[in-house]
């Protein structure tokens, strides 16, 4: 089936036609920005624009920075923060007319790994964790997500684990590859602790620099996959959504 998958991040919609059989991506790649400060009628009405440009399209999916709980926005940190309390599925499909399903964006890029990715055939508890100025995580168990998890809020040495192993702090705090591979490592032998994941995912910016930080996660007897997708995941797994909770 064709589905138009979008992703809004920072202010930017990126939109494509999504084959969910394959999860290859039939059309170039729409970008538009939203103008500050991205209020939900601002948005909503770009987001009209961005979808207008695919014709014959009735099914979407959208991967939204923010916790999705019964169809609510509780979190919103990209997007203008009147958005908490509001339904974005509700909103987007009144104003387009069609079938439009919401779900956190790192959830989306996990079902694009479930799915075609680095998960692919994976039973059990696979993790996937999206490196960027935090720690995004999406949870599957046999192929079903658990959604809205968020492991990059765990506490470690007084202080949340995103602070002390994001790729940002790895900047900020000018550490080797060593050292916050060593990070890595015991963020990831907690999570075997509690969780007793059957894979790992690692994702974002450090996803291609796994082989920088890979001897130092030697620890971990959890097996450790980089992610197959970069940004498209978030298209890809949005549109694999609009099937699942159609």
């Amino acid at each position: 089936m064709n589905v138009l998958g979008v992703h809004y991040i920072n202010g930017m919609f990126e939109a494509g036609i999504i084959d969910t059989d394959s999860g290859e991506i039939y059309s170039e790649i729409v970008r538009k920005t939203v103008p500050d400060p991205g209020s939900p009628k601002t948005v909503t009405e770009l987001f009209k624009e961005v979808v207008q440009q695919f014709e014959g399209i009735t099914r979407i999916g959208l991967s939204f920075p923010g916790i999705i709980q019964n169809g609510i926005v509780k979190t919103a940190t990209s997007p203008n923060k009147s958005w908490i309390g509001l339904n974005p599925t509700r909103i987007f499909s009144e104003a387009t007319a069609k079938s439009v399903q919401v779900i956190n964006t790192i959830d989306a890029m996990g079902f694009a790994e479930i799915q075609f990715g680095s998960g692919l055939g994976h039973n059990g508890l696979v993790i996937l964790l999206v490196f960027y100025n935090g720690i995004g995580t999406a949870v599957f168990n046999n192929g079903v997500l658990i959604p809205n998890t968020e492991l990059g809020n765990l506490y470690y040495k007084d202080k949340v684990i995103e602070q002390y192993a994001s790729d940002n702090t790895r900047k900020q705090e000018q550490l080797t590859w060593k050292k916050w591979g060593k990070r890595l490592s015991k963020y990831l032998q907690y999570l075997e602790r509690v969780l007793n994941p059957e894979l790992i995912i690692i994702g974002g910016s450090v996803r291609k620099k796994y082989e920088k930080y890979e001897t130092y996660l030697h620890k971990v007897q959890t097996p450790i996959i980089p992610a197959h997708f970069e940004n498209n995941g978030c298209i890809i797994g949005a549109a694999i959504t609009s099937i699942h909770y159609q």
